[in-house]
């Protein structure tokens, strides 16, 4: 390859390797045939590096922690995040986990590729916040939260309604995920239906009372 590039990049401090970056929906430029080339479903790792500091390397050898692989989701990734020594991958549709495992063959930590789960996925890149050991979302058809195990609803079939009907959906990459801490709360800032292609509408969970606010203008 002449350049690689990646839909995301993120740092994962995996407890049992260290600090490393995560990259996933990578797009070659291929020196052999002069063509562009997209595997939206393959994730690379790097080595493992200290604090302050970057990877040395991206390429696999036998005594590092650099790897590459296909993940088991529909749709291109799109993000991903660290909760619970573990790393999460999602697609539109989809998650995958990227875990730590045990390993005696090989000087060489392991990570395992597993699917967490189908139908639970991001709308996009910025529909995803961390309050402390735990994550939430907004896919194509539900507000979650996430512990590491487990997809949990937080809004009721009303809230639902509001969201989505009110949701412009030619406009679906304007829809942001914030973790409020001052006030304790997710908001989420999205267009309507008579938006032209910027946010207008915010809506907010507050997760210390587990109550949502009334939608607001802004």
């Amino acid at each position: 390859y002449s350049s690689l590039t990646a839909g995301f990049l993120r740092v994962y401090n995996s407890p049992n390797v260290g600090s490393l970056l995560v990259a996933g929906n990578l797009t070659a430029n291929v020196i052999s045939t002069g063509t562009t080339v997209n595997y939206p479903n393959t994730v690379r790792w790097s080595q493992s590096f200290g604090l302050n500091s970057g990877p040395v390397t991206w390429a696999p050898t036998l005594v590092n922690t650099a790897n590459e692989l296909e993940v088991p989701v529909r749709g291109p990734l799109l993000d991903g995040f660290a909760l619970n020594g573990n790393f999460y991958m999602f697609s539109y549709w989809d998650c995958v986990m990227m875990a730590p495992i045990g390993y005696t063959s090989t000087s060489a930590p392991v990570f395992g590729i597993s699917l967490v789960t189908k139908g639970r996925g991001l709308i996009n890149e910025n529909c995803w916040a961390i309050v402390d050991q735990v994550a939430y979302g907004v896919d194509a058809r539900d507000i979650w939260m996430f512990d590491g195990g487990k997809f949990t609803p937080i809004g009721d079939q009303k809230v639902k309604n509001y969201f989505y009907n009110n949701l412009n959906a030619n406009y679906i990459n304007q829809i942001f995920m914030i973790n409020n801490t001052e006030k304790y709360q997710i908001e989420i800032y999205y267009p309507d239906i008579y938006s032209t292609g910027h946010c207008n509408q915010m809506l907010s969970y507050r997760y210390d009372l587990q109550i949502w606010n009334p939608p607001r203008q802004v």
